[in-house]
């Protein structure tokens, strides 16, 4: 599962660039799958401090890997990975 949430992380670390509004689908549909992943990874057991080395390892920002700890593992503790998913991609796209 570190697997999976690590490559997941890296593949949004890509995404963190300035994004244009042409881009915003595209950037919060792949934010939002991490959330899903990462809230999958959290119903496995993977703590949260995993996430966050994880993250930071791949170069997301600090304040981004905290908000989506925040998200996943505690405002949205009892929330499952699909739900998280549709509303993290509809926060993103409202900004």
């Amino acid at each position: 599962m570190k697997t999976i949430i690590t490559a997941a992380i890296l593949a949004t670390a890509t995404l963190t660039a300035t994004v244009s509004n042409s881009a915003a689908y595209s950037y919060c549909k792949e934010f939002s799958k991490l959330i899903e992943t990462v809230g999958q990874a959290r119903d496995f057991g993977l703590p949260a401090s995993d996430v966050y080395q994880n993250a930071m390892d791949a170069g997301l920002p600090a304040a981004a890997v905290v908000q989506m700890i925040q998200t996943v593992y505690i405002d949205g503790k009892l929330v499952t990975p699909s739900i998280l998913k549709t509303i993290s991609f509809n926060a993103c796209l409202k900004g």
